[in-house]
This record gives structure tokens, sequence and C-alpha cells, in this order.
């Protein structure tokens, strides 16, 4: 499939219309690492329009009750308004408090599905990088509960954050088969960039993260090391005052040469 042919299904593959084979086409294309196709996906609302990026399940039974609730109030205003005499409103009543059962279905489904196709976005994202260096908690001998085998905690709280962004690395000359991602989360102002197949040579090398502001002001962050060619690291950013980031880029120590870089196009 042509990068022309997935950007005419991205919508699809969005909202969740998209057949299986063709999602599957997209989400490979997707974890290569095109940069405006990730874009677009990550800016895009799943399904039905709502706040961005919220990855919480609704408590269980939430909708049961409400819609229950919603069903025995029509049922009595249909009782006391017909006495419960004439079949015939009887009879109407039945077929909407089914219509009622249908759709409460329906709409959990739907949720369920819209929840599925989100993570499986998010898994697409992690499968691109390595794995989440970060320690994870074990649970204690005695919680019989399986770890759940998903999206990095730590990645998945960002990206719930309000106007979280992912920027895609893309490669410079001197490191062709690197890539990586960058994570910016206004609310936290923090940005997270996480690096895979640096380059490794016969010496340690040290790398710099720059981020650039719609200001053109920078931030840095040195003297990073790479040893196996993997880089995870939190810049910090300053107080925004109305500024945005529009690019990063991770730098080699020596020779200062540039491996990684993005930019942010609003």
């Amino acid at each position: 499939m042509t990068h022309a042919e997935v950007q005419a299904r991205l919508r699809a593959y969005a909202d969740g219309s998209l057949g299986e084979a063709d999602a599957e086409v997209v989400r490979a294309h997707l974890a290569s690492g095109c940069e405006e196709c990730l874009r677009d996906v990550f800016t895009r609302p799943v399904a039905l329009p709502r706040a961005p990026v919220v990855v919480q399940r609704p408590p269980q039974g939430w909708i049961a009750a409400a819609l229950g609730g919603g069903v025995a109030i029509g049922l009595a205003i249909g009782l006391l308004a017909g006495g419960g005499h004439d079949p015939g409103p009887q009879s109407t009543l039945a077929a909407n408090v089914e219509q009622l059962r249908v759709d409460r279905e329906r709409t959990e489904t739907e949720a369920q599905e819209r929840l599925a196709r989100l993570e499986a976005v998010l898994q697409d994202l992690q499968q691109r990088t390595a794995p989440n260096p970060l320690p994870r908690v074990a649970p204690p001998p005695c919680d019989p509960a399986p770890e759940r085998a998903s999206v990095p905690d730590w990645l998945q709280d960002l990206l719930s954050t309000p106007g979280a962004r992912v920027l895609p690395l893309r490669p410079a000359e001197p490191a062709p088969g690197a890539s990586g991602y960058a994570v910016w989360s206004p609310i936290r102002g923090v940005v997270v960039v996480s690096a895979t197949a640096l380059p490794v040579g016969l010496t340690d090398a040290l790398y710099r993260v720059r981020v650039t502001m719609s200001d053109q002001s920078t931030v840095w962050l040195g003297d990073l090391p790479s040893p196996d060619g993997t880089l995870l690291v939190t810049v910090a950013m300053p107080e925004p005052k109305g500024r945005r980031v529009t690019g990063v880029d991770l730098f080699r120590d020596p020779p200062g040469a540039p491996a990684l870089t993005a930019t942010l196009r609003h």
C-alpha cells in the first residue's frame, strides 16, 4: 500500500470503521516512523469527538445503571399517563423499552471497541521504540493479578494530559539508522525524549538535547551517556508564558553532529 493510500485511510482507521486487513497495513506504516501519518493520527480524535487522549475505562455498569434509571422513569410516566388500560400505548411502551435495551448494549460495545482501538495505536508507538527502561514495582507475592503488558505507565500518563503532543524524531545524516520520538506535555511542563539505534563508536559518546520554543528561545540538557545506543531523558521546561515547543534536536558529542531532529507544526 502506498503512502497516499495509507493517508486516505487514516480517518477511517482513527474512527474504527476501517477493515481489519487495511488496519493492519496502516499500523505497520505508522510503526515504520512516517512523521506525517503519525502526526495525523495523534492529532485526530478517535471515533466520536471528545476530550483529547483520555485513556480511562468507565466504571463497570455505569451505562446500564444510567439507562436502567431512564427506563424505570419512562415506565412510571407511561403508566400514569395511560392509566394502564389502553393496550395500544402499552405496546408502544414495550417497544420503546426493547429499543432502549438494544441501544444500551450497542453503546457498551462501541465504548469497548473505541478503547481497544486507542490501545492498539499506543502499542504501535511503543513497538517502534526500545522497551521502557523505567523501573516497574513488582506486585506483592500475595497479589495474584497478572502484570499487564501494555503501553508504559509514564507514556499513558503523559499522553492523557490535555494538549500532549508526540513528535517523531527523524534521523540525521550522521545517524541513518537512529529513530525515536519526543512527547511534550504543556500541563506537566516536560519534554520526554526516547531514542534507539544511536551510533555506537569505538569510544563512548555523550549526547545533548535541545528543545526550541516558539519565541526562538532554547532549553539544553547535556552530558547524556548512551553506551548501548538507547536514550530516555526528561527535559524540564521553564514557565511557558505563551510559548510552545516547536522543535527537538539530539546532538552527539563529540563531534557535535546532529543525530535526531523533529519539528512541530501547529
